[in-house]
């Protein structure tokens, strides 16, 4: 898998500068996320930092040093998407595309004028998300649900384990893992656990409120690894 994604990485070819340049950074690092993981890939830090300065230099070179990728200037990027709900993913465990980031993609590849035919990732993203849901239609929590049809019986480490968090995960954790699997049930139309997701997020409210210390501030660089 790692020979693929460098084969993949090696196979990139720049843009021309009048194609990209009105293009939002963002969208051009969740453009670059994407196809680096269509060899259902977890695209590493690394990989988007060469990858995206392979085919957009001019957006994300170093000023002043044109030859090189603007490494800072990338991370705040990919920082930015995570937190509007485009990706997913750390610096220690790698990147993906979430579903609202797709439809990012394909607007991207339409201002690329990018011919494409999507249908493939579309599939695997459906499926991803699908192996996602199965695992919370295992989770002791829902099975719960489904027998009493209630959320009484239902606690907050039942919540955490169907977040894929643990006690000790933080606040901003529980929220990004709440909206990711949210878009996944979404994606497979899977309603009622919505619904059911939602209700546990009422009843443990208090669990999902940021201190003002951790609400994420705009272009401000947080912990690469959290």
């Amino acid at each position: 898998m790692v020979g693929t994604i460098h084969l993949k990485l090696t196979e990139l070819k720049m843009f021309e500068e009048r194609k990209y340049s009105e293009i939002g950074m963002n969208e051009l690092i969740v453009y670059t996320v994407s196809l680096l993981s269509e060899t259902n890939h977890m695209v590493t830090r690394e990989e988007l930092v060469l990858g995206a300065f392979k085919m957009f230099p001019k957006k994300f070179g170093l000023k002043g040093h044109e030859d090189w990728p603007d490494s800072a200037v990338i991370d705040k990027r990919w920082i930015d998407c995570r937190h509007l709900d485009y990706i997913s993913g750390t610096n220690k465990s790698g990147l993906s595309v979430l579903p609202k980031g797709l439809a990012l993609v394909k607007t991207t590849e339409k201002k690329l004028k990018i011919s494409s035919n999507k249908s493939p990732k579309d599939f695997e993203n459906r499926t991803r998300s699908g192996k996602i849901v199965h695992i919370m239609e295992k989770s002791d929590g829902y099975k719960k649900y489904l027998e009493t049809k209630t959320i009484d019986q239902i606690t907050e480490f039942d919540l955490r384990e169907i977040l894929h968090c643990t006690m000790d995960s933080t606040t901003e954790m529980l929220n990004r893992s709440f909206m990711e699997l949210s878009q996944h049930l979404e994606v497979c139309k899977k309603n009622e656990m919505l619904k059911f997701l939602n209700s546990l997020k009422e009843k443990y409210n208090t669990l999902f409120l940021l201190a003002n210390d951790e609400k994420y501030s705009g272009g401000m660089l947080k912990k690469l690894n959290n």
